[in-house]
């Protein structure tokens, strides 16, 4: 049976070059915001420039190869990273996501237990990343970005009480 165009891309998104075009979005997204922050002297886009470039560096294990595989990856060594990326990302959209909402001038005793819980979560993933340099075992960084993805939900769920208390 013939398959079509739309079940190759689903089954094959890596195959067809649907991420490698992403990436390249992504970098796009990256460089202009970067960019609209030394115009605008707003820290909002230098915030979305950082979390647009962790993302991308997160999904580059995904491209099987091409010239940034073989550019990129034997001098970086970038896939043995890819959790750190990925808390590097959340971590700055927690950060960009309240100065965007103004969380510090809406609710400042909320912002201030939030940014000392996200304070601890950083000071973890800091020390995994330390572990895992020094000790160059893996088990670090695999389980530490499991503990790493209850404590972002769990401050995920304590951000939103404000916002619940919120009278419209």
């Amino acid at each position: 049976m013939e398959q079509s165009y739309l079940e190759y891309f689903y089954y094959y998104p890596i195959q067809n070059g649907f991420v490698t075009f992403m990436l390249g979005f992504l970098f796009s997204l990256t460089i202009y915001h970067f960019l609209l922050y030394f115009q605008q002297k707003d820290s909002l886009y230098l915030y979305y420039s950082g979390y647009t470039f962790f993302i991308m560096l997160s999904q580059f294990n995904h491209i099987p190869d091409g010239f940034l595989r073989k550019l990129i990856y034997p001098s970086l060594n970038l896939g043995s990273y890819t959790p750190v990326f990925t808390e590097a990302y959340y971590i700055l959209y927690f950060v960009f996501a309240f100065k965007f909402l103004n969380v510090k001038k809406q609710f400042p005793k909320w912002h201030a237990i939030c940014f000392k819980i996200l304070y601890w979560v950083i000071g973890f993933c800091v020390i995994k990343l330390l572990l895992y340099i020094f000790s160059g075992d893996y088990v670090y960084l695999d389980l530490g970005y499991l503990i790493f993805t209850v404590l972002m939900s769990i401050l995920g769920i304590i951000t939103y009480i404000p916002f619940f208390k919120m009278h419209s």
